[in-house]
């Protein structure tokens, strides 16, 4: 497009939410997890927020005890905010969705991650020498 408009101006309009979620699949295919949760925070996607923290616990330097924990304990806040919040806000929103991954998640299936995020912060607690229970 010599002179013209950028080439990614010829694919024609996009609709917002595709932008989004084309912002969410950049920050997760390149590592950029903070800025995904940044992102999934001011789209108040709680349960985009929660995986992307669970993904960050899971990326968390094996002694970094408190870091993991910390992460945990945000993904377990995010995820009682989506089960708190309406449907409409927290997992339907036209937001990006870091659930583009995994499309919308059940109420039940939000339980089930809650659960088991509050299950692993147990095991964090136990491994962790300095840690108090």
């Amino acid at each position: 497009a010599r002179g013209g408009a950028p080439a990614y101006h010829s694919q024609g309009p996009r609709s917002m939410s595709s932008i989004l979620r084309r912002i969410c699949v950049f920050f997760l295919k390149e590592g950029h997890l903070r800025n995904l949760l940044r992102f999934c925070q001011v789209a108040r996607d709680h349960a985009g927020a929660s995986l992307a923290c669970i993904q960050l616990f899971l990326n968390t330097p094996a002694l970094e005890f408190e870091i993991a924990l910390t992460h945990l304990e945000n993904a377990v806040v995010h995820l009682g905010s989506a089960l708190q919040a309406p449907r409409s806000v927290s997992i339907d929103r036209l937001a990006p969705k870091f659930t583009l991954v995994r499309p919308r998640m059940s109420e039940a299936e939000l339980m089930q991650v809650r659960k088991t995020s509050l299950l692993q912060m147990e095991v964090v607690r136990c491994l962790a020498p300095s840690l108090p229970p």
